[in-house]
C-alpha cells in the first residue's frame, strides 16, 4: 500500500525517504505539499475544530497526524491525546466530520476520511447509550438467567435483575507496618474521613438502590455497622445459637472438606473457609430435608444476614432459602453453582432479642431436582468486630474497631478469599494490599473454578465501581468537581471476553455525565466536570470487566463538602450513579425506579380500619420513574416491617389486627425498573380509653449538612451552631473540626492542617432524622391511654375545616426542623417551619377553640435568624411566645416552674448527646419570652433558668416546648408529661 505521513514534527528529508519507500510499494502517485503547505493545511483543520468538542481550553484538541492512503482513497486523521479527557458525542463527531470533510474535499475528492483517537475510531469512544441505534446498552455483560441470589417475587425486567456488580467506597482502617499501628488511610477532615465517608454513602444509598433494581451487589468491606455478630455453624456457634435438622427422605451429611470455622483471631494466610466442614444433601422433590439456623440475638436491632455454601460439581442453581425475622419471612433462591466458600449477603432484617425460630432464623430447604446436591455452611448475623491480627513478631493485634471500619484487605481474608488475592505485597504493605486487592477480588469473583488460570467463584460480574472523594483543594471555595478514571492499558486493550476496554471509558463517561448533569440541575450550575483519565490506577486497571473509578468530589475542599455532607445530596449523587449503571447495562429500554412517595397520611375510618394515603413524587429529571403500583408495609409495635398489600391506587384501607399496639406504616413505589426507597413512617394507635383521636402532624422532614462559615482566612464547619441532621444513623462522622485556619499546611494525616477534625465520634452512629418520630412521641400518648393518628405536614396543609374540627388536640412535631437557604436560589428556603399555608391552618384551628402542642429546637429562633417579621408576629399573636435565645441550655435538663397546680413531672431530661443511637441529640434548644398576659412559663432550663415551655390560654390553647419532645430520654417521663398536658388543656379522653 502506498502511503505518506504528514505531521508537524516530521522533517522534509524523512518525508522524501518515505516517498521513495512508498513508490517502491506501488505505482500509485503520492501527493505532497511543501512544508509551508502542510503546516497550512493542518492549521486550517485545527482552526475549524476548536468548538467541536467540550474542551475548556482552546487548542487542547488538535489534529496530530494526517495519513494519506492513496491506493485506498482514505484519509486518516489522528487527534491529539488531549481529546481522551473529554466526552465525545454524536454531535461532536458529526460537526468535526462536516467541517473537516468540507475543508479536505477540494484536495481529496472522493476520499473516505477516518477520524481516530489512539488508533480507535472516534465513533468507538461514544457510549452506545448516546448513539441513535436500536440497542443502546453499552455492555450486555454476562448477565444470566439465574443470579447468585434472587429475592423471590422481585423481578424488574427493565431494571437490573440478574446483574452482578462489584463496588466499593473509600479506603479503611489499616495496619501501618512502618509505624506498627492501625490507622486511617486518609486524614480526618471536616468532621469525617474518606475511609468512612464514601463507604457510608455507598452502603446507605447506592447499594440499596442497586438492590432495589434487582442487582446482586458484592462489596469487599463489611456492610453492617451493628457491633454484634452471631455465627451459627455446625462447628462453633455464638452463645446459645443452634442448628435444627429436619430430615426428609435423605439426610444432611457432614462433609469435612471445605467449610467455615470461626476463630477469634485470624493470622496471616489463614482462610476460615478452609478450616471447617459443611452440610450437604441429595436434592429431592418428594421428601426434602430442611436445616434451620437459629441465632441467639443479643439485642433488638437490624442485622445483616450472610449465608454460605460449599463447592460441589452437582450443585443446583435454584436452592430455596428463607429468612424469618420479627416482621415475617422473606424467601430467596440461591444459585449454588457460583459464589461458594464465601459470605453471601441476603439483606438487613430486624430481629428480636433471644433465640426464637419464628423471629430469627435462616432455613435452607433440600428441595430440588434429584441428582443435584445442595450444600450449606455457616450463617452470620450482624457486622461485629475486626478479627484479623496484624503486627510485628509476636505482637499481633486486631484493629479493635468495628469490622465495617476496616479496609477491604481484612474483610476479604475473613470472607475466604485466598491470600494470593488480598496480600499482593507478601504481607509487608497493607496499604498497597488494600487498594490493589480490590481489582483482583473482582477477577476472583468472576473466575471459573474449573479454569486452569484462576480459581474463582464463577460469578458473572458485569461491572466494577470504585468510589472515592480524594481530589484536592481550591482557593476561594471554588468547586473541585467530579473526576472519572478508567484504564485501557491491560492485555492490548482487550478484556478476556474479547471486548474492548473502551467499555470502561463508556461506563465512566455515562456515570460521570449522569452525576454532573444532575448536580447542575438540582444544586449548582457551575459544578465542574473534571477530565476522563485513561490511567493505570489499580482499581480501574486490574478488573477484567468494565471498571470505573469515580472521584465524586473533594473531601479536602470546603466548597465541595458543603454539598457532600448533605444527606439529600448524597441520595441524589447515589441515584445518579445508579442511573449511570442502569444506562450502561440496559440502555434506552431502562426504567428508573421511582422516588419515595410523599404527602402521607393515616386516617381512621371505622371498626378499627384505617386508610393510608400518599402521593407520588414526580422525578422531573427522569420521565420513566413513574410508579406502576405501590407496596404497603406495616410494623407492629416492637417488631419489624412486613409487606401487607399492593395497590395501584394512592391509598390503602386495612383493618388493624389489634387495638393494643401502635402500628407503623410506610409505602414504596414500584415499576418495571425497581422499588423506591420508602417515604416517611407514620403511626396509628386506636386503643385509647375512647375513640377520640389526637392528630400528630410530622413537620420534621429535614436532613441537612452542618453549618459552614467563611471569614476569609478562617472557615469550615460551624458545628456549634448546627451539627446538621443526618439521615438515620450516620457512621461516617469522626468528630469536630478544630483547625479553621486556611493557611494551616498539611504535615501528615495526623496533622492535616485546615479542616482537621477530632475522633471522639468514631464507631458511634450519630442519629439524625429517622422519619419515625411520630412513633417515638406516639408511645407517650399510648402510655397515657390516648388514641392518635398521624399525617405529614404536606398532607396537613390540605385539611378542610371539618377535618380539623374532628380533633380535640393537634400535636406538631418540629424536631430539628430549621430553614436552610436553597442551593439554586438564595431567596428561597428549604425546611421552613411555618409556611403561609401551615400558619393559615393553625389560625383556622385556633379560631375553632382548638388545643395545640408544639415542640422543636428552632420553633422560635428560626424566624428570628431569617428576619421573618411576619412569622415572629404570628408566634407572638397566635402561639403566645417570643424568641429569647437559640442557645438556651447544654445541660439536657428542664425543671417545672411554679406550675404545681398542674399534674406535670417536676423535671425532665432530653438527650443532648450525639452518641445516643436511639434518640437524636439536641445541642441548641430554644428558649422563649411570654408574649402576653395569657402566656405563662411552665418549664425552665436548669442551667440558665430561661423558659423551656410556655402555655398560652385564651379562647384556644397552645403549649410550646423549645426542644423536641421525642428527645425526652425516659419513656415513662414522656408518658407522665403527656398526662400533664391533658390536664393543662382540660381534656378528659
Amino acid at each position: 500500500m502506498c502511503f505518506v505521513k504528514l505531521f508537524r514534527s516530521i522533517s522534509w528529508v524523512t518525508a522524501i525517504v518515505l516517498l521513495v519507500i512508498s513508490i517502491g510499494c506501488s505505482q500509485t502517485k503520492s501527493l505532497f505539499y511543501s512544508d509551508d503547505k502542510k503546516d497550512e493545511l493542518i492549521s486550517d483543520l485545527n482552526s475549524l475544530i476548536d468548538n467541536c468538542f467540550a474542551a475548556p481550553n482552546k487548542g487542547d484538541v488538535v489534529v496530530d497526524t494526517l495519513i494519506i492512503y492513496e491506493a485506498d482513497s482514505v484519509l486518516e486523521l489522528n487527534f491529539s491525546q488531549a481529546l481522551i479527557h473529554y466526552p465525545i458525542r454524536l454531535n461532536n463527531v458529526d460537526s468535526v466530520t462536516t467541517l473537516l470533510t468540507n475543508r479536505l474535499y477540494k484536495e481529496y475528492p472522493g476520499y473516505k476520511i477516518d477520524f481516530l483517537l489512539k488508533g480507535d475510531s472516534l465513533w468507538d469512544y461514544i457510549p452506545d447509550f448516546y448513539k441513535n441505534i436500536e440497542s443502546s446498552a453499552s455492555y450486555d455483560g454476562i448477565r444470566v438467567d439465574k443470579a447468585v441470589v434472587k429475592r423471590d417475587g422481585y423481578n424488574f425486567p427493565r431494571g437490573l435483575t440478574n446483574s452482578h456488580i462489584a463496588l466499593w467506597g473509600g479506603h479503611g482502617w489499616y495496619y501501618n507496618h512502618d509505624l506498627d499501628r492501625w490507622q486511617w488511610q486518609r486524614a480526618r477532615l471536616f468532621g469525617t474521613v474518606e475511609d468512612l465517608f464514601v463507604h457510608s454513602i455507598a452502603t446507605k444509598y447506592l447499594i440499596p438502590m442497586l438492590n432495589n433494581a434487582g442487582a446482586n451487589v458484592f462489596y469487599p468491606r463489611e456492610i453492617c455497622a451493628n457491633a454484634n455478630e452471631v455465627i451459627v455453624d455446625n462447628a462453633i456457634s455464638s452463645g446459645n445459637s443452634k442448628i435444627e435438622i429436619v430430615d426428609g427422605e435423605f439426610s444432611w451429611l457432614t462433609h469435612d472438606i471445605g467449610g467455615f470455622m470461626h476463630k477469634e483471631r485470624l493470622y496471616s494466610g489463614e482462610n476460615p473457609f478452609t478450616k471447617g466442614s459443611h452440610y450437604a444433601i441429595d436434592a429431592s422433590f418428594e421428601k426434602p430435608g430442611k436445616i434451620i439456623y437459629i441465632p441467639e440475638i443479643p439485642e433488638d436491632g437490624y442485622y445483616a444476614v450472610y449465608t454460605s455454601w460449599a463447592y460441589n460439581k452437582d450443585a443446583l442453581n435454584n436452592v430455596k432459602c428463607r429468612v424469618n425475622y420479627s416482621g415475617g419471612s422473606t424467601s430467596f433462591t440461591l444459585n449454588q453453582q457460583m459464589g461458594y466458600g464465601t459470605w453471601i449477603y441476603l439483606g438487613e432484617f430486624y430481629f428480636k432479642e433471644g433465640n426464637s425460630r419464628d423471629l430469627a432464623s435462616v432455613e435452607i430447604l433440600g428441595y430440588g431436582e434429584p441428582g443435584g446436591v445442595i450444600t450449606t455452611d455457616a450463617v452470620r448475623f450482624g457486622g461485629g468486630m475486626g478479627s484479623v491480627a496484624r503486627g510485628k513478631g509476636n505482637n499481633k493485634l486486631t484493629s479493635k474497631r468495628l469490622r465495617y471500619m476496616e479496609g477491604a484487605r481484612y474483610f476479604l481474608q475473613y470472607s475466604g478469599v485466598p491470600d494470593t488475592i488480598y496480600s499482593l505485597n507478601d504481607g509487608k504493605n497493607d496499604y498497597n494490599d488494600d487498594y490493589m486487592s480490590r481489582g483482583e477480588w473482582v477477577n476472583y469473583l468472576k473466575g471459573d473454578n474449573d479454569a486452569d488460570s484462576i480459581k474463582g467463584l464463577n460469578i458473572p460480574v458485569d461491572i466494577s465501581l470504585s468510589l472515592h472523594t480524594d481530589a484536592g483543594i481550591t482557593p476561594f471555595d471554588s468547586i473541585i468537581g467530579t473526576l472519572g478514571i478508567y484504564s485501557t492499558y491491560k492485555n492490548d486493550g482487550k478484556f478476556p471476553s474479547g471486548d474492548s476496554r473502551l467499555l470502561s471509558r463508556h461506563l465512566t463517561d455515562i456515570i460521570q455525565t449522569s452525576i454532573v448533569d444532575d448536580i447542575k440541575v438540582k444544586y449548582n450550575s457551575e459544578w465542574v466536570r473534571r477530565p476522563l483519565w485513561d490511567r493505570q490506577y489499580s482499581e480501574a486497571w486490574r478488573p477484567d470487566v468494565p471498571a470505573s473509578l469515580i472521584e465524586f468530589f473533594s473531601h479536602q475542599n470546603a466548597a465541595d463538602m458543603k454539598y457532600g455532607l448533605d444527606p439529600t445530596f448524597q441520595f441524589d449523587l447515589s441515584r445518579s450513579v445508579y442511573k449511570g449503571v442502569l444506562r450502561f447495562l440496559v440502555g434506552a429500554d431502562a426504567v428508573v425506579q421511582p422516588l419515595p412517595v410523599r404527602q402521607m397520611s393515616i386516617m381512621y375510618l371505622e371498626d378499627n380500619r384505617v386508610r393510608v394515603k400518599w402521593k407520588e413524587q414526580i422525578d422531573k429529571l427522569e420521565p420513566t420513574a413513574i410508579a406502576d403500583y405501590y407496596t404497603i408495609y406495616m410494623r407492629k409495635e416492637g417488631y419489624g416491617f412486613k409487606k401487607v398489600g399492593l395497590t395501584d391506587e394512592i391509598y390503602y384501607d386495612i383493618e388493624l389486627p389489634c387495638e393494643d399496639y401502635i402500628y407503623d406504616f410506610k409505602v414504596t413505589a414500584v415499576n418495571k425498573g425497581g422499588e423506591s426507597f420508602a417515604g416517611e413512617t407514620l403511626s396509628v394507635y386506636t386503643g385509647g380509653v375512647n375513640k377520640e383521636m389526637v392528630l400528630i402532624v410530622n413537620c420534621f422532614d429535614r436532613v441537612d449538612a452542618p453549618s459552614f462559615f467563611d471569614n476569609g482566612n478562617i472557615g469550615g464547619i460551624a458545628w456549634w451552631e448546627d451539627y446538621g441532621v443526618s439521615d438515620g444513623l450516620d457512621y461516617s462522622r469522626t468528630g469536630f473540626q478544630y483547625d479553621f485556619d486556611r493557611s494551616s499546611p498539611w504535615i501528615h494525616d495526623d496533622s492535616p492542617g485546615w479542616g482537621a477534625s477530632s475522633s471522639e465520634l468514631e464507631g458511634h452512629g450519630v442519629l439524625g432524622n429517622t422519619f419515625e418520630n411520630v412513633n417515638r412521641q406516639g408511645k407517650f400518648f399510648k402510655g397515657a391511654d390516648i388514641s392518635f393518628i398521624s399525617v405529614s405536614k404536606e398532607a396537613f396543609k390540605d385539611f378542610e375545616v371539618d377535618q380539623l374540627k374532628m380533633f380535640s388536640l393537634i400535636n406538631f412535631i418540629y424536631g430539628r426542623q430549621k430553614s436552610v437557604i436553597d442551593y439554586k436560589d438564595s431567596n428561597l428556603y428549604r425546611y421552613t417551619l411555618f409556611c403561609d399555608r401551615i400558619k393559615k391552618q393553625i389560625e383556622l384551628y385556633a379560631s375553632k377553640g382548638g388545643k395545640m402542642l408544639f415542640s422543636g429546637a428552632y420553633i422560635a429562633s428560626d424566624a428570628k435568624e431569617r428576619g421573618d417579621d411576619e412569622t415572629e408576629g404570628f408566634m407572638k399573636d397566635v402561639l403566645g411566645y417570643k424568641w429569647h435565645s437559640g442557645y438556651a441550655d447544654r445541660s439536657g435538663r428542664i425543671v417545672c416552674s411554679g406550675c404545681s397546680d398542674f399534674n406535670l413531672p417536676g423535671e425532665l431530661y432530653y438527650n443532648n448527646s450525639l452518641t445516643n443511637s436511639e434518640i437524636y441529640g439536641v445541642l441548641n434548644p430554644d428558649s422563649f419570652i411570654e408574649s402576653s398576659d395569657y402566656s405563662r412559663v411552665l418549664y425552665r432550663y436548669s442551667q440558665t433558668n430561661s423558659a423551656a415551655a410556655v402555655f398560652y390560654d385564651k379562647h384556644y390553647s397552645v403549649l410550646s416546648f423549645g426542644f423536641p419532645l421525642e428527645s425526652v430520654i425516659c419513656e415513662k417521663e414522656g408518658v407522665e408529661l403527656i398526662k400533664g398536658v391533658l390536664d393543662i388543656f382540660e381534656l378528659n379522653f
